[in-house]
This record gives C-alpha cells, structure tokens and sequence, in this order.
C-alpha cells in the first residue's frame, strides 16, 4: 500500500470517529491501523458495539450495545437502559437532568419518527448499500397502522451479526413504536403505493466493535432527577458547573457555623 493511501485511511478513521454525539466518549480509543497492519494483526472480538446513523438525512444519531446495556442517543438526549429490569433512563445532556421510567412507559423520542409497525415478515427487496460489507443483515418489511401513498410500506434491514439481548432490542421498539425486532437496525427506507423506494429514513454510516469500558452505561450522579420524560426532552436550560455546586449546598441545609465560633455578629459603622 502506497503511503498517500494509507495517511488517507488513517485521516477517513478519524472523520467517522468525529462523528455523532458519540464521537467524544469513543473516537479517543478507536485503533487506527492502515489496511496491511489490520490483515496481519485483526482485532480480536470485543464486548461493545458503536453504531452511527442518520435519521431522516439529517439527524445524528448512536447506539452502543453491550452484554445486558444499551445506550440511544439522538442530539442531546440519550437513553440508557440494563439488565435486569431494562428500565429506561432518559437523559438531556444539556440542561443536565434525567427521568427514569419503566419501559412500558416509554412511548417513543420527540426527535425520533414513529414507525407503528406491529410486525414485520421477511422480503424479496434489497438494499444497494456499501454500508453492510462487514455486517450480516436480514430484510424484512412491514406496513404502518396508517399507510398511505407516500408510505405504503418499510423496508427494514437488521444486523444478525451484533449480538443483542431481547431486552435491548424492547428498548429499541419502544423508541421506535415498532414490535417485532430481530436485530438492531441498520437501515430503512420507505416504499411507495408504486412500488418505489424513497430516500433512507435510517443510514449506518459506521460500526466499531470495541472493548468496554467501565462509564459507557453510567448515568452521571450529578444530573437532576425530574418527574417526567416530556420534561426531560423539552427543557432548554443549561446548568453549569457552578449551578450544580449551589444545587449541592442547598440539599444539605443550611452551613452549620464551626465549634467555638460567636454568634454575634459586628455591628456596621
């Protein structure tokens, strides 16, 4: 491999490690390897999945998967969620609060278009997509409750190579409004009352398997806790560092004054 070629590998490693609200948290750790260093040392299976998409061409959105953990972000909002119980708990980055819910209470994202599809069965179409090389994907379609001429059908393309647990892919339905998900998806697009395929509803623009590491599902002990989902998408506040250090002085009460210090205080000339 010519050294042009590999500085350009590197350089397009590092551009999908920038990538979605993900990029931070992961892209520190992606190897970056040129092609001939990948056939002679191949990395070994590791336990997390990353995952960027876009949705609707214009949102970015990221999915991290693990044994027993699954982490949703669209924007500023993220939704974590583990084993045993998968309750789901919905995060805003931004104004620094979250609400935990159980999963039947968790009907879909804002930012996130519904799909209403109560079953999916398996198809003829395919995909034309250089995103999948190294994925195995089944494709299934399915109608919505209300389809109409634009939207008569989705066409769905799910990895079976990802390894994922059926409480994970119930988080996934329910931030979608879909049932019946065999794998997580990878790719939509609508299908039209002619028969057309429409642009992507859903695109993988990159997967790393990578090894775990221990914050990736934390939820951050300093954000507040609120009472309700819709709460936690809406609000636009921004709490800084400073105001969450008032926050913490307030819950413990009043300062207690020292041992030994008077209680009287000077007068003012």
């Amino acid at each position: 491999m010519s050294r042009k070629l590999k500085k350009s590998f590197v350089v397009a490693l590092v551009i999908a490690g920038s990538a979605g609200n993900f990029s931070d948290a992961f892209a520190k750790n992606v190897e970056l390897k040129s092609i001939d260093e990948l056939k002679t040392h191949p990395v070994k299976n590791k336990d997390l999945w990353v995952i960027a998409q876009t949705a609707d061409s214009v949102n970015k959105q990221s999915v991290c998967i693990s044994k027993g953990a699954i982490k949703f972000s669209i924007g500023e909002i993220s939704v974590v969620a583990s084993a045993p119980d998968w309750k789901a708990t919905v995060v805003n980055e931004r104004a620094k609060i979250c609400c935990e819910v159980a999963l039947s209470d968790l009907h879909g994202l804002k930012d996130v278009r519904p799909l209403r599809i109560k079953s999916w069965v398996a198809t003829n179409e395919k995909l034309k997509s250089t995103a999948f090389a190294a994925q195995q994907v089944s494709l299934v379609e399915g109608a919505p409750d209300r389809p109409d001429e634009s939207t008569k059908s989705m066409i769905l393309a799910s990895s079976t190579k990802i390894p994922v647990e059926p409480g994970a892919l119930h988080v996934l339905e329910r931030i979608y409004e879909t049932e019946g998900l065999t794998g997580i998806p990878l790719s939509l697009k609508s299908k039209s009352a002619g028969g057309e395929q429409s642009i992507d509803r859903l695109a993988t623009k990159w997967c790393l398997n990578r090894e775990l590491t221990p914050n990736v599902f934390e939820v951050p002990n300093y954000l507040t806790m609120v009472s309700s989902v819709d709460e936690v998408e809406t609000s636009t506040a921004v709490r800084t560092n400073r105001d969450r250090r008032q926050m913490i002085r307030s819950s413990r009460g009043p300062k207690k004054p020292r041992p030994g210090a008077s209680s009287s205080t000077t007068p003012a000339k």
